[in-house]
């Protein structure tokens, strides 16, 4: 469930990450792989977060219906009385 741009940027991070190997540029190449630790992170966490709200979108009524369910209405006219 990953967006487009997210998938965008692990592309360019994986990009500077072989660069960096190719040229031997080890310093480089290990803050390249902090920095898509850091993406990957990321990526899990706004998952997490897509998911949380998805199941509070669907648990939100469910719950209201259960309230609602347990209500008992008076019979009609009886609220004049």
């Amino acid at each position: 469930m990953r967006s487009q741009h997210e998938q965008k940027i692990s592309g360019k991070i994986n990009d500077l990450m072989n660069l960096a190997l190719d040229e031997r540029d080890h310093p480089s190449a290990s803050f390249s792989e902090w920095v898509r630790d850091e993406q990957v992170e990321e990526e899990s966490t706004r998952t997490d977060r897509q998911q949380l709200k998805l199941i509070g979108d669907l648990v939100q009524p469910c719950l209201m219906d259960r309230e609602l369910g347990t209500r008992t209405l008076a019979p009609a006219g009886a609220e004049e009385a």
